[in-house]
């Protein structure tokens, strides 16, 4: 941006498009809370048609979702877009992560992981939930963790075929149901047990919990996608 508006922001979303709704929210009243007024922020939004890329997923083509995010970053690289956010965690798996750095090598691209495992210090032992992408001893989120010394606890494996179910045919269709949540808000507290704090390592989970829960788990459950727009922020407004 120039002189003193906030740098361009460019969201790479539609994974589903409702956490990406939430991600352009709080960008915008983040902004907002630190310039006052009617300020917002400046961002471009690459959309997904999300079957596309979920069935890269599920087939494991990771090259080929890295062409899609590729495509996408060098559409809002064109765009101005001075920084970037992929608005989905399972997607930023190594390949198609790598992919898309490599396609835009001159804008930064902020990692999901790495704003969650900021926000975590003081924390010793923390439980990772997500898609199996995501929620497995060798993935891209599980290893940034331990980078930071973290030691990472994975929910019993048949809560995590349960878990990934939820999102893929219930969460990215927008279905929430009360059934889905009381189960989610008790594999947390059985977690909590054995746990200093419960990553949300996918951007729909907390759709699962409401603004009681929330105010509850704070400071103990750490929703990804709240922490990464809370980086987009922080990067618009030159605070790192």
């Amino acid at each position: 941006g120039a002189g003193g508006l906030p740098r361009r922001i460019g969201l790479i979303g539609g994974l589903a498009p409702a956490s990406t709704i939430d991600y352009y929210r709080r960008i915008n009243a983040g902004v907002r809370e630190r310039l006052g007024g009617r300020h917002a922020a400046e961002a471009v939004l690459f959309s997904f048609d999300q079957a596309s890329v979920i069935e890269l997923e599920f087939a494991q083509r990771w090259e080929e979702v890295g062409e899609q995010l590729a495509r996408a970053g060098l559409a809002l690289a064109a765009a101005g877009c001075e920084a970037l956010l992929v608005c989905c965690n399972s997607v930023h798996h190594e390949v198609a992560f790598e992919a898309l750095r490599r396609a835009v090598p001159r804008v930064p691209v902020l990692h999901i992981a790495d704003a969650t495992a900021a926000a975590l210090s003081g924390k010793r032992r923390v439980a990772l939930l997500g898609t199996a992408f995501t929620a497995n001893e060798n993935s891209f989120f599980a290893q940034r963790l331990r980078r930071r010394g973290l030691e990472v606890v994975l929910d019993e494996p048949a809560a995590r075929a349960e878990l990934d179910r939820l999102i893929y045919d219930e969460l990215t269709v927008d279905v929430v149901r009360e059934e889905a949540a009381s189960w989610f808000v008790a594999r947390l507290e059985r977690l909590l047990v054995r746990c200093d704090a419960v990553v949300l390592g996918c951007t729909e989970l907390s759709m699962l919990l409401d603004a009681e829960a929330r105010k509850r788990y704070a400071g103990v459950v750490f929703d990804t996608a709240t922490l990464h727009a809370e980086a987009a922020v922080r990067f618009a407004l030159r605070e790192e």
